[in-house]
């Protein structure tokens, strides 16, 4: 009998248990669908021969460009990119496309350089991001334009705070601001994309130069076995 009451505990349990984990399981089967772009006809830095996308992401010639519409849903890019989307002035971020370097190695105080562009229809609220190791810049953000909105030859540079491996993501976000989304007034043409270009990763000045201290060593030890075999060879 004692058997049978713990057989049917452990079957109790485990039910609950699969009961618990079976939203989170579907869940994480909602979380972002990733693809490949080829990074060398745009990135010039050591980032890795692709990149990972999710949303509308395409490769130029020497760029790659992020839009919408026919990106994904937002939630999906934020669990992907395990950031909140929306901003603290009332952007809801709903959809967003965005392409993403992974485990490329830089060194404390190296510069990511990039190039980029954007393009906002009339009416589109939307914004322009770099994700640099889980720290998101915005680039631009537009809300309830009048007219088109468009930002030509814009430079941005990252700086690097840790040694190691390190992740960046550039992307572009839809939505609406608090007030327009209160009173459903969001337009069913939103389409904002940026295009980014000349992806550069480079070294603080001087790194690839030795530092006296280990200039002075190396001299230290030439001459320590310059002494050496002085001395040897008058033994």
């Amino acid at each position: 009998m004692s058997s049978q009451s713990n057989w049917f505990l452990s079957l109790a349990v485990g039910a609950l248990a699969l009961a618990v984990t079976a939203p989170m399981a579907v869940a994480g089967v909602a979380g972002c669908p990733t693809g490949s772009v080829p990074t060398a006809s745009y990135a010039t830095a050591n980032l890795g021969s692709t990149a990972s996308k999710c949303g509308t992401v395409t490769a130029g010639a020497n760029s790659v460009t992020a839009a919408i519409p026919s990106g994904y849903p937002g939630d999906q890019v934020e669990i992907w990119l395990g950031v909140l989307l929306s901003l603290p002035d009332g952007f809801q971020g709903q959809s967003a496309s965005v392409l993403r370097f992974d485990n490329f190695q830089a060194v404390l105080g190296s510069t990511i350089d990039f190039n980029w562009d954007s393009s906002f229809d009339p009416l589109t609220e939307g914004y322009v991001f770099a994700l640099l190791d889980g720290q998101k810049s915005v680039l631009t953000e537009v809300t309830s334009s009048a007219s088109a909105t468009v930002l030509n030859s814009q430079h941005t540079q990252l700086t690097i705070n840790s040694s190691g491996a390190h992740s960046l993501a550039l992307g572009v976000v839809e939505g609406c601001s608090a007030a327009n989304c209160i009173v459903g007034n969001i337009t069913g043409n939103l389409d904002p994309s940026a295009t980014f270009s000349a992806v550069t990763l480079a070294d603080p000045l001087g790194a690839a130069a030795p530092e006296p201290a280990t200039i002075s060593m190396l001299m230290f030890g030439l001459a320590a076995i310059g002494l050496g075999m002085f001395r040897r060879k008058r033994s």
